[in-house]
């Protein structure tokens, strides 16, 4: 009995092999992504699960509106000893550092990730030491532990206790061997060097990362509110315990994490939302199919039934037939995993080994598997319940609900397709503004070169001879990589009392040499004349001006908290220049001296080349000092990174959609032209001609795509509103688009049943009704 319906099952697959292969595919598409981006939202969720107590380990920051995100990453040093010893909450303490640096070994140069500890890291955090000890840790000595990693790379398989590694101009000896937090941690680390304090007695110095642990028992909203409360009665000179915040350890990646991840953590939830959407538009093109087969093969069934078939018979042939696609699809979605696995590995982040991705990537498939037969069984049991061997043998028909499921399941698959369409071609526009669109200055192909401990003249003289620099100016920051930014509070000096509100404004050192070399244009006045002995000159922009409710800037004065005087001699237009979710705030360009880098424009095209060039001339130069280079390309792309992966992820989820969309209009129109032959030839023998039988079928389908387009432009648009408004420059997304993706899918529609309905116009009338 069994092999019967088996043979039956794959009789049924193969008839109608084109709609089954697309709904294996849709669905396979739809399980890889969502059974990847469950993956990896859970191992989102999971960073530094590992250390123990780490329900109880927080991160200590404070609220500033002058940071991105308005949370400040830095605190001072103090802070972590003082919490410790003011609170009884706080078990234990610790402040430490982290960023990239550059280690050199026999003239070869090595990027990696240090961490800068004290001795109190110990009372939070362990580290597993494999060969040597971290003495040098407490005495401060010229000591550095790495990773076994960093140390094949280093030296090979030679042993590198005792090896020398110069850091800048450190002669540093690896003390010990230690193990690694790997990438799964907020605080992953290659070597470990000592925590130096320069600044330890002043709490207006923010340059250390502060994390705690709470004693059992202790919460942490009371914790906190406890502390503000503190800070709300007193500062502890100048530091305001108000605004701080503690974040669980756990929660910082996903959260307010210290560097963007490649995606953001509500991009991976879209893309789950993505794959599951595309389970349910292939889910419903195979319901559809699935639905109209019954009602073809309500024949065969009574037949069935005629000759000693029970429903339970005929449900159990049904099952075989939606059990071998399911396995179908799973099959070829863990071919597809496979085929995906390093992209996603880089995306994501996810080191976890191979096998144990297919596992868990395999349980979502059981779990998918699951609900899709049980949405299956519904129609199944509703048909069986309902027809009857008299019905079926006359093919009775269902009223004013016939083909309703049908028409909802393309509209259900269409929104899908058209809200994927939208939703990417939003995110394609913006990303494309970001990148290219005009920020007001000019920062095309520019980019910021540092060289420590050099000194910025001579390297200035250096990059003056390359052939690919175009022009060279030295500053002491550009504006992108957003760095060395200050701010201070200014007001007029007519508006100079201390009840006298003031305006914090971004400080921005400059020269006449950093205007030009931006090209930033002047609404009234001049640049810097360096060359003045009169009061200290200032620029400001529009934005700062109409803080200080001038309506014209030139010849005002404004002053500082400390009563220093400057005069406005030029009002520039306002522009951006840093991150594209960042607003335009009140700047004032300062003429102070501090060279520290240079800035270079170099030819156009010719990026590569020239960062190429620089290095090169660099190393050969000046090989024993520590160098950077970041392009205003390369920057601006970091900021969009998230974005570019969403488009891309949303992009290929769009295609597919569409491709399932179309398949699910192209054999419904091939069912119906089945169901109709009789109807088409009589209307052919009274006259009707093929364009008239091809508006018949077109003016359905018509009307439903406008009923999809209504819905699914409605709700894009909403879900899109807020993502675009968190962008300073915002595109525009005029009727152009909408009618651009209603005509395209109208077109698809057109050319996908256009063929078929007119193949079925064609045959001969009398053909058709002698067959009937």
């Amino acid at each position: 009995m069994m092999n019967h319906y088996l043979k039956t099952a794959f009789r049924n697959i193969r008839k109608y092999r084109q709609q089954n292969i697309i709904s294996i595919i849709g669905l396979a598409i739809g399980f890889v992504c969502f059974a990847l981006s469950v993956l990896w939202i859970r191992y989102e969720l999971s960073y530094d699960n590992f250390h123990e107590g780490a329900d109880r380990i927080y991160r200590v920051r404070i609220t500033n509106e002058r940071w991105e995100g308005n949370l400040c990453l830095v605190t001072p040093y103090l802070l972590s000893s003082y919490l410790k010893s003011t609170w009884p909450e706080v078990e234990d303490a610790c402040a430490l550092n982290s960023w990239d640096i550059r280690l050199k070994v026999d003239n070869k140069l090595y990027d990696t990730f240090a961490l800068y500890i004290d001795s109190s890291f110990y009372d939070i955090f362990s580290v597993k030491v494999i060969e040597g000890n971290l003495d040098f840790i407490k005495s401060k000595a010229q000591g550095i532990a790495i990773t076994p990693e960093l140390a094949t790379r280093m030296f090979g398989n030679e042993n590198a206790i005792g090896k020398t590694i110069q850091y800048s101009n450190q002669q540093l000896t690896v003390d010990a061997l230690v193990e690694g937090w790997g990438m799964h941690s907020n605080m992953s680390f290659q070597c470990i060097m000592p925590l130096r304090i320069y600044a330890a007695d002043k709490w207006d110095t923010f340059s250390y990362r502060t994390y705690i642990c709470l004693k059992e028992g202790a919460e942490r909203e009371k914790f906190e509110q406890k502390v503000r409360a503190f800070g709300e009665r007193e500062e502890l000179d100048g530091f305001d315990f108000s605004k701080i915040v503690f974040t669980p350890i756990k929660e910082l990646h996903y959260t307010f994490p210290d560097e963007d991840s490649r995606v953001k953590f509500s991009h991976v939830f879209l893309f789950a939302l993505s794959g599951l959407l595309v389970i349910l538009c292939s889910l419903f093109n195979y319901l559809t199919l699935f639905i109209n087969c019954l009602k073809i093969r309500s024949k065969e069934f009574a037949l069935r039934k005629t000759n000693g078939a029970t429903n339970q018979n005929l449900f159990l042939m049904l099952m075989c037939e939606i059990g071998i696609m399911l396995i179908l699809a799973v099959t070829v979605g863990l071919i597809l995993i496979e085929w995906s696995l390093p992209m996603f590995k880089h995306l994501s982040g996810v080191d976890n080994s191979t096998g144990h991705i297919y596992m868990e990537t395999l349980s979502y498939g059981v779990l998918i598997v699951a609900a899709t037969i049980l949405l299956v069984l519904l129609p199944v049991m509703m048909y069986f319940r309902r027809q009857t061997l008299y019905s079926s043998l006359k093919d009775t028909k269902d009223g004013i609900h016939k083909n309703l499921f049908r028409k909802v399941s393309i509209v259900l698959q269409l929104f899908i397709s058209i809200g994927f369409i939208y939703c990417t071609m939003v995110i394609y526009k913006q990303v494309d503004s970001i990148l290219h669109a005009d920020t007001g200055i000019d920062q095309q192909n520019t980019a910021t070169v540092g060289c420590y401990p050099l000194e910025t003249k001579t390297l200035y003289q250096e990059l003056k001879q390359l052939p690919e620099v175009q022009e060279v100016i030295m500053a002491r920051a550009g504006f992108l990589p957003a760095n060395s930014t200050s701010h201070n509070k200014l007001k007029p000096e007519e508006k100079s009392q201390k009840e006298d509100p003031s305006t914090e404004c971004e400080i921005k050192y400059a020269t006449a040499d950093f205007i030009s070399f931006y090209r930033i244009p002047f609404v009234e006045g001049r640049t810097f004349n360096e060359s003045s002995k009169e009061a200290k000159e200032v620029i400001i922009n529009e934005k700062a001006r109409n803080a200080f409710g001038w309506t014209s800037g030139i010849g005002h004065r404004i002053v500082d908290d400390r009563g220093v005087a400057c005069v406005v001699v030029g009002v520039v237009k306002d522009f951006v220049s840093t991150s594209p979710t960042e607003p335009t705030k009140p700047i004032v360009f300062l003429p102070e001296p501090g060279e520290q880098i240079c800035l270079i424009r170099y030819l156009p095209g010719k990026k590569e080349a020239c960062c190429q060039a620089v290095e090169e001339r660099i190393l050969q130069k000046f090989p024993d000092t520590d160098f950077s280079i970041y392009t205003v390309e390369d920057t601006l792309e970091e900021y969009v990174k998230s974005e570019s992966a969403l488009f891309s992820m949303l992009g290929f989820v769009s295609v597919v959609c569409i491709v399932v969309s179309l398949f699910g209009i192209y054999s419904l129109a091939m069912l119906i032209c089945e169901r109709r032959r009789k109807e088409i030839a009589i209307r052919k023998v009274l006259g009707a001609s093929t364009g008239s039988i091809l508006l018949l079928f077109y003016r359905e389908f018509f009307v439903l795509l406008g009923i999809a387009s209504a819905l699914a432009f409605s709700i894009s648009y909403v879900i899109m509103k807020p993502w675009r408004e968190q962008y300073i420059r915002q595109v525009a997304i005029g009727p152009e688009v909408y009618a651009g993706i209603f005509l395209s899918m109208l077109a698809c529609i057109v050319l996908t049943i256009d063929w078929l309905v007119w193949r079925t116009a064609h045959i001969n009338p009398a053909e058709v009704i002698k067959s009937e």
